[in-house]
């Protein structure tokens, strides 16, 4: 049960020395409540295969998508880790979709849990089960698995952009930009 401050406050005098009690039981009730959903929404990255993320694109359908692939051992995707964390921050209200999948070896999860919460990810995250060539090929067949690497696909699902290698903010943000863009032609439309 989760009590309800605003209730309890009007049942205690704040002035006395019961209410002061009161009322500092209260905040730690309250910030115990806060710690532990803070806890429990650290997300434990589940599998994900070929297959797996083909289903996911293809449920991303009429969304804006960014795949990111990269690894706690790799120095460039840790680098740039707080740029893909503020940009799904400031995209996700505008419809842009995130997928985070760590090419970390699928038994080794613990590093890449704790690298998710030191982050403050909140959203659901995949570690790849076996990267392979269908796994690399169902984001890019010109991908050579550098990580870290970016695609960008459109609402109607199709690949957009993608690179390889680290990028900053800015550029996640400007192929953002890009994909919110009304096309010309639909507006034209009467």
């Amino acid at each position: 049960m989760n009590p309800r401050p605003e209730r309890w406050a009007r049942l205690v005098n704040p002035g006395s020395a019961a209410g002061v009690l009161a009322l500092a039981l209260l905040a730690a009730v309250a910030a115990a409540g806060a710690d532990a959903g803070k806890k429990a929404a650290t997300p434990t990255p589940k599998t994900i295969t070929a297959v797996d993320l083909k289903g996911l694109l293809s449920q991303a359908r009429g969304t804006a998508t960014l795949v990111h692939v990269w690894a706690t051992w790799c120095p460039p995707c840790r680098e740039e880790f707080p740029s893909i964390v503020r940009f799904h921050e400031a995209y996700a209200s505008h419809g842009i979709k995130l997928i985070l999948v760590s090419a970390d070896a699928s038994g080794k999860r613990d590093p890449v849990v704790k690298f998710l919460a030191q982050q403050g990810v909140t959203f659901p995250s995949y570690i790849i089960n076996n990267p392979d060539d269908a796994f690399i090929d169902t984001l890019c067949t010109n991908w050579t698995g550098t990580l870290p690497s970016s695609f960008f696909f459109g609402p109607e699902g199709g690949l957009r952009q993608w690179w390889e290698g680290p990028a900053d903010y800015d550029r996640y943000q400007g192929e953002a930009e890009a994909l919110l863009k009304p096309n010309k032609q639909t507006e034209a439309r009467p």
